[in-house]
């Protein structure tokens, strides 16, 4: 019987450190206070627990993969799963430390960095897994983001008003 890989060689390792800012963040009371008010409709509830589940699934059936040995799948896999993980970074380190619309990189050219390039990251690791069951769950998780992306804009545009419609004319919902 093998031991688990929890080295940086394991695919559920490298999707879990995409969601690591945010799990570090709902440990604070002030952050889910945030976050609760962006997410209190009943279908947005629902959506948040089917992301959760999907994330979950994501993860575990991720850390049951290995990484390609063919060059090419395994070097365009890794440098996608890069950018998307520093790009997503970025827009947590942002996220996190702004109280106003952010309107400085990486959310002057996609209005949801964090989830955008996160799912970008995972494709990064789909390809160098060479997996289409992660391909389907990561297009299911896609779908889902997408509904939580419409209920965030409807409460930006509640709360910012004609500043947050400026703003969503200028920069892409994606990338």
């Amino acid at each position: 019987m093998g031991c688990i890989n929890l080295s940086l060689a394991n695919p559920g390792i490298l999707i879990f450190l995409i969601y690591l800012p945010p799990i570090l963040f709902a440990l604070d009371a002030s952050f889910r206070k945030k976050f609760f008010k962006v997410h209190k409709s009943k279908t947005g509830s629902l959506v948040d627990v089917l992301i959760g589940l999907i994330y979950f699934l994501i993860i575990i059936y991720a850390a049951t993969l290995t990484l390609s040995k063919t060059f090419l799948t395994f070097t365009a896999g890794t440098i996608i799963y890069l950018i998307g993980l520093t790009i997503t970074f970025m827009g947590y380190h942002t996220f996190f430390t702004s109280e106003k619309i952010i309107q400085k990189f990486p959310y002057n050219f996609s209005r949801n960095p964090t989830y955008f390039f996160g799912l970008v990251a995972i494709l990064g690791i789909t390809i160098a897994t060479k997996s289409l069951v992660l391909l389907i769950l990561l297009a299911a998780q896609f779908w889902l983001t997408h509904k939580v992306i419409l209920q965030e804009e409807e409460f930006l545009t509640k709360r910012y008003k004609n500043q947050f419609k400026k703003y969503a004319k200028k920069v892409s919902r994606y990338f």
